[in-house]
């Protein structure tokens, strides 16, 4: 476990400073170009390629060294951020080169994240993989709540320029340390990748275990609405409200990721994690259909979101604690490329698909029908965003419902404990 968390004290410095210069970049550019959809683009860039590489990232890093391919990734990273320092030192900075640098991040990012996660599985014996996991929640989720804290502070003090410099700091301890760091596993020689090749063995796998098939579709299924929801609580906020309760919605919900992952890694009552995540999903689905029923304010939706936040992040928790202990090792990368695609792709359509369906389907319904002598004058949009997360919430609770009695399914709980007790 020391190696794990020393591991993890790298990637959180380096994450640290990625997420100084996200927060930082989209400042800039509302502030110097007004463009809504500038902004979008960059919070799409930042995601969208190592999500959709996924299965490509996956397929190399069963076949690489991990520490190389950190290191790697790592330093072209922090050539991405000397280009911005150059740009802004030239006064050439732009939405489009910074979407452009961006996307060249994120597939470092792809890189460096699934390296992390298959080498953890050198790092943390099975038993110990769901604390593990709960850590790992714990440190990421300090480093979302510090940076979108910090980032505004340190911009007024230091500057844009000033900021850049701290994450190619961060880059540069991170790879020289790296340069030190035994991963407890090497790799001889590098493979050729065969794409169609890995997909036939990731599916093989998936169908030779009964039900892994099916819980990767409950997982696109229900992470639609997860996803929809948490992206339209800012502008469920903003619409009856202001920035500074944003911000306080925000960080509450980050002090409910912390809580969650506190929980996953010390609790040990939750033997059964597959069934543990389908009650969660009932119970989050019947939280957000609540939400019609009952006068929005900042204190009620600040308890929503630490309720989202604190289940989401121990869903997370079991999830991927589940799959580190089933998978075997020679397939841990290709694995969670197919996995971070599926659930990944559900998130990205989540995110385009909110903001349509309230305002080309609900919004106008809601202004036809008048709903605001039942709900103390509420602005439109909001009692908009209501429904939505009403119908989210019957959609989740309704799918995990009918999955959880799928008895493939309720076998694989049994997969998980037995291979526990294979160690």
């Amino acid at each position: 476990m020391k190696k794990f968390l020393f591991l993890l004290l790298l990637v959180l410095i380096s994450s640290f400073g990625n997420a100084l210069t996200g927060f930082t970049l989209g400042i800039w550019t509302l502030n110097h170009t007004t463009s809504t959809l500038s902004y979008a683009l960059i919070s799409f860039s930042a995601i969208a390629p190592q999500i959709l590489l996924s299965p490509f990232i996956g397929s190399f890093i069963d076949r690489w060294d991990r520490k190389i391919t950190i290191i790697l990734g790592q330093a072209i990273a922090g050539i991405g951020t000397l280009m911005l320092i150059l740009l802004v030192d030239n006064d050439l900075l732009s939405d489009w080169s910074i979407i452009l640098i961006v996307l060249v991040k994120s597939i470092c990012n792809g890189f460096i994240t699934q390296a992390y996660y298959v080498s953890t599985k050198f790092l943390v014996p099975k038993k110990l993989a769901r604390k593990a996991k709960g850590i790992e929640q714990i440190g990421f989720a300090i480093v979302r709540i510090l940076a979108p804290i910090l980032a505004p502070i340190m911009l007024a003090i230091i500057s844009l320029k000033g900021l850049l410099y701290i994450d190619l700091l961060t880059y540069f301890i991170t790879v020289f340390v790296f340069l030190f760091f035994n991963f407890g596993e090497s790799r001889e020689e590098i493979k050729r990748v065969n794409l169609f090749k890995d997909s036939t063995i990731v599916f093989s796998y998936l169908k030779s275990e009964k039900g892994l098939v099916r819980i990767l579709g409950y997982y696109f299924i229900t992470n639609l609405p997860l996803g929809m929801a948490s992206v339209m609580i800012a502008p469920l906020v903003l619409d009856f409200s202001n920035e500074i309760t944003l911000s306080i919605v925000m960080s509450i919900g980050g002090i409910g990721l912390l809580s969650g992952g506190l929980f996953a890694s010390f609790y040990k009552g939750i033997k059964n994690p597959v069934a543990a995540v389908f009650n969660l999903n009932i119970f989050i689905g019947l939280v957000l259909f609540s939400c019609v029923f009952l006068y929005i304010n900042s204190v009620l939706l600040s308890i929503v979101a630490f309720v989202l936040a604190f289940s989401i992040t121990i869903i997370n928790v079991l999830i991927n604690s589940f799959w580190h202990v089933i998978v075997p090792h020679e397939l841990d990368g290709r694995v969670m490329g197919y996995r971070t695609i599926i659930m990944g792709s559900a998130i990205l359509l989540s995110y385009l698909l909110g903001g349509i369906i309230v305002d080309f389907l609900i919004l106008p319904i809601v202004k036809y029908f008048d709903f605001k002598h039942l709900t103390n004058s509420l602005p439109n949009k909001t009692i908009a965003i209501m429904f939505l997360f009403s119908l989210l919430g019957i959609l989740n609770t309704l799918v995990s419902i009918k999955y959880r009695k799928i008895k493939n399914i309720e076998k694989l709980d049994k997969l998980y404990i037995d291979s526990l007790e294979s160690i």
